[in-house]
């Protein structure tokens, strides 16, 4: 079971992640070392990068490519196991074969692991959002003091969605969730400052704005189905963080904003360890990131670049994802060839034990009256045993007959030549036929009265 799992996603799973990953190897080496690009540029092609990896499994799967089918060797290797000459017809192997641990094992392992870990996974996540369910059901009603300036702020950038403030205890950090309907919180001890609440309304109205709530779903969804590689893992850390250092430098050029307030307000929501909240937006911050944010916003404290407008950056991530998408896929053309290869490599195995073994159509008696005694042999009165190995094919055909142990004097030619004319009922396999690798002794003895000869299979 381990092995054809492996079979099976050898090309539709392992091949195109393997592309992927170099990709995504080099191009965050090459981002780390553009360290002045712009937050903005950081986060989209990072974006990207992770969105890059389903699209092209997608892809993949109904688009085939031939850009590698070299590496493909010419014809899968055929297994065969050597196995004694058994007692009867047909004989059983007295043994099973060695089994051999190969990469398709290997690799079906990783796959189930790998299932495994994404269902953890997923189980988290689900416990995650039922958890901000109950949180939104216990939150009050728009808070009239906050939600006129709300209003005023998300019509001055544009945003045409409605959206819900409410005030929460203390406790809790500033936060958005939700998409087509979202809902702010403020915690109540930020009122006392108007300052800090336009500042803090404007950083989670620009994450509104770009659908970040949306982006932070598909991505969470991707890191749950892809939990088991650690590229993704670190992928998705780094995609957090520059959607916050984005978001800080599309607010310090809005008119109006104090840099210094401004960071002023991410040192108040500065903790040692932000509460884990994977399906929200929040202004919380760990004390190690709110230094890399403060020295970003020193970086880009001049403004935007002009040619960074919002629909530039959509249309960059539309190329670059379409260009790694296809880039995946291109390299994967293993996909088609691959199973291709496969199938060949499982129509070319020989079974030496199979569910329903092939059976001698019509019996021995098919086989003892083509059987003819040499004359030579008969006369000089030569008795012994033949034995053959051959494979039985999936139409029931004697295929490849070899002879084990023979008598000589014309007799190992003779059980070949009558063995080749009968017919078997394949062998069946999970419900299809499958060649089979047999063994028969055919018995050359004369008969004691009659001086004739006595053939049995």
């Amino acid at each position: 079971m381990i092995q054809t799992l492996g079979a099976a996603t050898l090309g539709a799973l392992w091949l195109p992640l393997l592309a992927w990953t170099v990709i995504v190897a080099v191009v965050l080496a090459a981002l780390r070392v553009w360290r002045s690009g712009h937050a903005l540029a950081q986060y989209a092609a990072r974006l990207s990068l992770l969105a890059a990896l389903p699209l092209g499994l997608l892809l993949a799967a109904v688009v085939d490519f031939s850009l590698l089918a070299w590496l493909l060797p010419a014809e899968a290797p055929v297994p065969a196991a050597a196995f004694p000459p058994p007692p009867a017809v047909p004989i059983p192997p007295e043994s099973a074969p060695a089994f051999s641990w190969g990469l398709l094992h290997t690799l079906g392992l990783l796959t189930l692991l790998a299932g495994l870990v994404a269902l953890w996974q997923a189980s988290r996540l689900l416990g995650h959002a039922a958890a901000l369910a109950r949180f939104a059901r216990r939150l009050p009603n728009a808070c009239s003091a906050v939600q006129p300036m709300v209003d005023r702020q998300a019509t001055a950038l544009g945003l045409r969605r409605a959206v819900r403030a409410v005030v929460a205890p203390d406790d809790v950090a500033p936060m958005t969730f939700g998409w087509r309907q979202p809902i702010l919180v403020l915690p109540a001890s930020l009122l006392e400052d108007e300052e800090q609440v336009r500042l803090t309304l404007l950083h989670e109205l620009v994450h509104i704005r770009r659908h970040d709530f949306l982006l932070r779903w598909v991505e969470q969804g991707i890191g749950v189905i892809f939990a088991a590689h650690p590229l993704v893992w670190l992928l998705c850390r780094s995609i957090a963080r520059y959607r916050e250092l984005a978001c800080d430098a599309e607010v310090l050029v809005q008119p109006r904003i104090d840099a210094r307030q401004y960071a002023a307000l991410l040192y108040r929501f500065a903790v040692p360890r932000p509460a884990r909240r994977p399906l929200v937006l929040s202004m919380a911050t760990s004390e190690c990131q709110l230094k890399k944010r403060i020295l970003a916003m020193k970086e880009h404290a001049d403004a935007t670049p002009r040619w960074l407008k919002p629909k530039h950056v959509a249309l960059a991530l539309a190329v670059l994802l379409l260009g790694m998408a296809t880039f995946v896929v291109a390299c994967t053309d293993l996909v088609g060839s691959g199973d291709e290869a496969a199938r060949e490599a499982s129509r070319q195995e020989v079974f030496v034990v199979v569910e329903q073994m092939p059976e001698l159509v019509d019996g021995l008696a098919a086989i003892q009256q083509e059987l003819r005694y040499p004359e030579v042999v008969r006369l000089a009165g030569i008795e012994g045993r033949v034995i053959i190995q051959f494979v039985v094919d999936e139409a029931g055909r004697v295929v490849d007959p070899k002879v084990v142990r023979g008598i000589g004097g014309g007799c190992d030619e003779e059980a070949v030549r009558a063995l080749k004319t009968v017919t078997f009922k394949p062998g069946m396999q999970r419900g299809e036929p499958v060649k089979v690798k047999m063994s028969i002794p055919i018995t050359f003895k004369l008969a004691a009265e009659s001086g004739t000869p006595d053939r049995d299979g």
